[in-house]
């Protein structure tokens, strides 16, 4: 094979891989954003209503950015398994117990 041939070859997969990265992005951004936007609105129901909020926050960044876009081959929920901090049921009755 020519040098030509494998250069363009090489090239090409890579420009692959930088339109998956570039829709994974977009895909994860997404995500985070309405994921961010459900635990900062019931965070402030806590802060109104005197509960502990900050461990909201620090389960949503128990997951990094990066680490969701560059694993292509997880789905996005799967990073979340436990998504009881968002979950107001399931906080109502670990309050009530």
């Amino acid at each position: 094979m020519s040098l030509g041939i494998f250069l363009y070859i090489v090239s090409m997969l890579l420009f692959g891989a930088a339109v998956i990265t570039l829709v994974r992005n977009e895909a994860v951004m997404t995500y985070r954003k309405e994921l961010l936007d459900r635990v900062s609105a019931m965070a402030s129901d806590d802060i109104a209503r005197g509960f502990e909020w900050k461990w909201r926050y620090e389960a949503f960044e128990s997951v990094s950015y990066n680490e969701m876009v560059y694993k292509v081959w997880k789905s996005l929920d799967s990073f979340y398994p436990d998504m009881s901090f968002i979950n107001r049921q399931e906080v109502a009755a670990k309050i009530d117990k």
